[in-house]
C-alpha cells in the first residue's frame, strides 16, 4: 500500500510540474543481515521489488557489487597502478560480496540466472521480460567478507562502517542502464526506494544508519551522554558502568535492529562496541551524534550543534529536509563521506560537517548521477559550504589557527576569505596545461587535479558567480523552483539550467555554455575612459572596455568620486565582443574608473581593471600561498651565504607574482 500511495503521488506531481515525460523506476529492498564481527562476515537474504515506469521491456536486471573491487587485479586495481597509487596487497585474503543464488518469488520460487562482470556488476537474466509498468519481486542469498578499512568502508579496531556494502540495484533511465564499474575516480548513482533493513549484530553494539528505528535497541540508552557534564566527568562515571554492563552479557548475547528508511536511493549503517551517543534536535528532526569514547574532548556537545545549523541553513536556502533523522558518525578514515540522513566525519569540524549534510540535499535529494556530471553535487554543496561559512563568520581569520607558523609569521601573514583563497587556488590550475572543463565524465579525466579542481572548487565559484550576477533573490527563486520540480528525483545539469532560467526569467545558455564546456578564463581591461562635463553639475563617463580573456561577461563598470561615492553600470551587447563602451552619468567629476570592482565575475587579472598601480610587499613564508588579487605581491626573505673567502653575507631575496600563476 506504501509503495501504491508513493506511485500515485509522484505521478500526480509530475504532471502538476508538467513533467509528464519524465519517469523513474521505483525499488524496495528488505534485507536481514546477521554480522559476524570475530570472522568479519556478513549473512544477508535481500528481498527486493523493482517496479518498471519505463516504457521499455527489460530482459535483465543489473546490480553493483561495489565492495569486490578492492581485490588484486580488478578495474580499481589496474587504474591505481597506471596512475601510481600503489595497489592492492595481492598477499590479502579475497575480500567482496559472494552470491549464493537468486531466486524470483512472486508465485512459485524460481531460480534465475545470473553472472559477474567487470568485478562489481552482476546481470541477473529474468526467465519472462519484464513489461512496462510491471513489477519484479525476486530473493538474493549473498554474504560479504568485509575488508579492513579502505576508502571510507570496512572494519577497525572493532569499528564497522558499512557503506556501499550490499547489491544494489543499477539505475535504470532515458539513457538506459548505468553499468559502470567501480573505478578510482567518481561517486555512485542510486535508485530511489524503500529500505526495511534487520540487523543481527552483537547485544553490546552501539549503532547508527541511514532511516528510523522501527524496532529493536540500537544501545543509545546506555551511552547518552549527559551534555549539562563536563566530559571527562561523565565520561569517567559512564565508563565503569558500561563495562561493567558488558561484562555480565553471556557470551555470544545478540539483538537485532530494524531501520526503515524511505524515498532513499542508499543505507549505510555503523556499528561498534565503544560508541557513545549524544542528541541533537532541529524543528521535529533527529540529530543523532555517535562517536568513540577518545574524541570526547573534540566532539562532545559540537557536533550536534553543527548538525542543527546545517539543517536549519540548507532547509532555508534550497528546500525542505524531507527526513525525519539526521546522523553524524566519527569514521575510522580521513575526511568525510555522505549517505542518505547519515554522513561520516574522519575528523571534529563544522565546515566538514555543513559540507556532508550539504551532500543530503546534492545527492540526496537532487539524486544526479555523481560519475556523469559530479559538479551537480561537489561543485553545489562545496559552493554552500563557502556561503554558510563567510555569512555565519564573516571576520574568522583561520591563518592564526594555523599551527604550521611560528606568532612572527602569523602576524605577517595576509588573511583572505575562502572566496579568495579558493579562486587563487583555481586560477592556478586555470592557467595550468591540466585545466580542463569542467563537464566531463568523472572517469574520463584525463589528471587528479583535473577532477578535483573542477568538480568541487571551479564548479563551486561558477555557482557564486551565478549567485552574485542574479543577486540572492533571483538565485534563490531558480533554486526552489529546482527544488520543487526535482526533489527526490534524477536531475541533469540541463534541468538545473532549466529550473534557473525559468525561476529567473532569463536566458542562462551564453553562461552555462561558457564555464561548464570550455576552459578559458573572464579578463577584462580598463582600456581608457573620458570624462565630459554635461552642465548642472553632472559628467559623463564614457568608459572604454576590451575583453582579453575568451569568456565574454555583462561586467560592471564603476567611476569613483572624491568623497569615494559610486555609480556603476553594466556592459551592455558584451557576447561575443571584443571591445565595448559604458556610458555612465553621476553628480560628481570620477576620479577613478573600475571594472568589477567586487570581483562578481571571477576575474583572472584585476591589475588592468583600472589605471593604478596596485603593488603589495609581505615577507616570504614557504607554505603560505594565499595571495591578495587586487595587487601585485613582492616578497622578500632574508638570505645567507658565503663566499670563497669563508666571509659570511647577509642579502634580500624578493620574488614578485599575482595571485600565484602570473610572474
Amino acid at each position: 500500500m506504501k509503495m501504491f500511495k508513493r506511485i500515485l503521488f509522484l505521478s500526480l506531481s509530475l504532471t502538476t510540474l508538467g513533467l509528464s515525460g519524465y519517469w523513474q523506476q521505483d525499488v524496495a529492498y528488505q534485507m536481514n543481515v546477521h554480522l559476524d564481527e570475530k570472522d568479519k562476515v556478513i549473512t544477508a537474504t535481500s528481498a527486493l521489488t523493482y517496479i518498471n515506469h519505463s516504457p521499455d521491456t527489460l530482459p535483465e536486471i543489473f546490480m553493483h557489487l561495489y565492495p569486490n573491487a578492492f581485490n588484486p587485479g580488478t578495474i580499481l586495481d589496474q587504474e591505481a597502478r597506471r596512475r601510481g597509487w600503489g595497489s592492492v596487497d595481492p598477499e590479502k585474503a579475497w575480500t567482496g560480496i559472494k552470491i549464493k543464488q537468486v531466486n524470483r518469488s512472486e508465485i512459485a520460487t524460481t531460480a534465475l540466472n545470473f553472472s559477474i562482470f567487470d568485478d562489481t556488476l552482476l546481470r541477473i537474466i529474468l526467465d519472462q521480460p519484464l513489461n512496462p509498468s510491471d513489477t519484479l519481486r525476486f530473493n538474493l542469498d549473498w554474504t560479504f567478507d568485509i575488508h579492513s578499512h579502505f576508502d571510507r568502508s570496512g572494519w577497525e579496531d572493532g569499528q564497522f562502517d558499512m557503506t556501499q556494502w550490499y547489491p544494489k540495484f543499477v539505475v535504470y533511465d532515458k539513457n538506459g542502464w548505468h553499468k559502470d564499474p567501480f573505478g578510482d575516480w567518481g561517486e555512485f548513482y542510486g535508485e530511489f526506494g524503500t529500505f526495511a533493513v534487520t540487523l543481527d549484530v552483537p547485544e553490546d553494539y552501539i549503532i547508527g544508519a541511514t532511516g528510523v528505528v522501527t524496532d529493536g535497541d540500537p544501545g543509545w540508552v546506555n551511552v547518552w551522554v549527559d551534555t549539562t557534564l563536563a566530559w571527562e566527568e561523565w565520561n569517567q562515571s559512564n565508563a565503569a558502568t558500561y563495562q561493567s554492563y558488558r561484562n555480565n552479557l553471556k557470551e555470544g548475547t545478540r539483538k537485532s535492529v530494524k531501520f526503515l528508511a524511505e524515498n532513499v536511493h542508499d543505507f549505510a549503517w555503523v556499528a561498534s562496541p565503544d560508541l557513545v551517543y549524544e542528541h541533537g534536535r532541529w524543528q521535529q528532526k533527529d540529530v543523532h551524534v555517535l562517536f568513540n569514547r577518545s574524541e570526547g574532548p573534540k566532539w562532545s556537545r559540537k557536533e550536534s550543534h553543527y548538525g542543527e545549523r546545517a539543517l536549519a541553513w540548507l532547509s532555508t536556502q534550497f528546500g525542505p529536509y524531507p527526513w525525519p533523522q539526521m546522523t553524524i558518525v566519527k569514521s575510522m578514515g580521513g575526511g568525510g563521506m555522505e549517505y542518505p540522513m547519515l554522513i561520516m566525519d574522519g575528523y571534529d569540524s563544522e565546515g566538514l560537517v555543513v559540507h556532508e549534510i550539504g551532500h543530503d540535499w546534492f545527492y540526496g535529494i537532487f539524486g544526479n548521477d555523481e560519475l556523469d556530471e559530479a559538479w551537480l553535487d561537489e561543485g553545489f554543496t562545496t559552493f554552500q559550504t563557502r556561503w554558510y561559512q563567510e555569512n555565519r563568520y564573516p571576520n574568522r581569520e583561520d591563518r592564526m589557527e594555523d599551527k604550521r607558523f611560528n606568532e612572527f609569521e602569523r602576524q605577517a601573514l595576509p588573511w583572505l576569505s575562502r572566496t579568495d583563497q579558493d579562486k587563487n587556488d583555481v586560477l592556478s590550475y586555470i592557467m595550468s596545461p591540466e585545466n580542463e572543463p569542467i563537464a566531463i565524465h568523472s572517469q574520463d579525466f584525463i589528471h587528479e587535479r583535473s577532477y578535483r579542481q573542477n568538480v568541487y572548487n571551479k564548479a563551486s565559484l561558477v555557482l557564486q558567480v551565478l549567485q552574485r550576477y542574479l543577486g540572492e533573490k533571483r538565485f534563490l527563486a531558480g533554486m526552489h523552483l529546482y527544488y520543487k520540480r526535482f526533489a527526490l528525483k534524477h536531475p541533469t545539469a540541463n534541468d538545473f539550467i532549466k529550473a534557473m532560467e525559468d525561476g529567473t526569467g532569463e536566458d542562462l545558455d551564453w553562461f552555462f555554455d561558457q564555464w561548464l564546456h570550455n576552459t578559458g578564463w573572464v579578463d577584462y581591461a580598463l582600456a581608457g575612459y573620458e570624462i565630459q562635463s554635461i552642465g548642472d553639475e553632472k559628467y559623463l563617463t564614457t568608459v572604454r572596455v576590451k575583453r582579453k580573456g575568451e569568456f565574454f561577461m555583462p561586467v560592471p563598470v564603476t567611476v569613483i568620486g572624491p568623497r569615494h561615492e559610486q555609480v556603476t553600470a553594466n556592459l551592455d551587447n558584451f557576447r561575443y565582443q571584443t571591445n565595448g563602451t559604458v556610458k555612465i552619468q553621476s553628480a560628481f567629476k570620477p576620479v577613478n574608473v573600475v571594472i568589477d570592482p567586487d570581483d562578481i565575475f571571477f576575474d583572472a587579472n584585476r591589475l588592468n581593471n583600472d589605471k593604478k598601480l596596485h603593488v603589495t610587499a609581505r615577507y616570504r613564508v614557504y607554505g603560505w600561498a594565499n595571495y591578495r588579487p587586487d595587487a601585485y605581491t613582492l616578497e622578500y626573505a632574508p638570505v645567507f651565504g658565503f663566499t670563497d673567502a669563508s666571509r659570511a653575507k647577509l642579502g634580500l631575496n624578493i620574488h614578485g607574482t599575482y595571485r600565484g600563476w602570473m610572474r
